[in-house]
């Protein structure tokens, strides 16, 4: 798992929890599934905790409930790479934090989700973006369609 630092959630860690939680609690969380990504994630206890809820939703097309989400970050410290990363205590506080986000409820989830989605697409035109060669007047058509379909996301 690389957590690249060059691409950052444009919100507090706060609102990049609630998202969290939001994908985790609410009806309509999942949908913001395939849209957010680990790396967007300032934290690196909140990008880990959604490596993980990403992982499963990929192989299980659902969110995990916090019993499976808990056993799943504890899995994953068993891994060499986890368990020389973090200490027993930065395990703890992580498995702390991913039972608190998977509790409640998120107030102002349509924001939340607008939100989300607005960044997601940020990030897919930026990345557009610096990977066309804006002088090459062939790929001109390769920038609008690749523009276009970054857009489009969530429509």
């Amino acid at each position: 798992m690389d957590f690249k630092q060059e691409l950052k959630f444009d919100f507090t860690p706060d609102f990049q929890d609630d998202i969290i939680k939001l994908v985790l609690t609410h009806k309509e969380g999942y949908k913001l599934m395939g849209y957010i990504h680990p790396e967007y994630f300032t934290l690196t206890s909140s990008a880990l905790i959604f490596e993980v809820i990403d992982q499963f939703y990929k192989k299980d097309k659902r969110v995990p409930g916090q019993v499976l989400l808990l056993e799943k970050v504890t899995k994953i410290f068993r891994q060499k790479e986890y368990a020389k990363t973090f200490d027993t205590t930065e395990q703890k506080e992580i498995l702390n934090k991913a039972k608190i986000l998977s509790e409640g409820n998120v107030r102002d989830s349509d924001v939340l989700i607008e939100k989300a989605i607005s960044f997601a697409k940020y990030v897919e035109v930026t990345h557009v973006l610096e990977n066309v060669d804006v002088t090459n007047v062939d790929d001109y058509e390769n920038l609008l369609r690749s523009l276009s379909k970054a857009m489009t996301i969530a429509r």
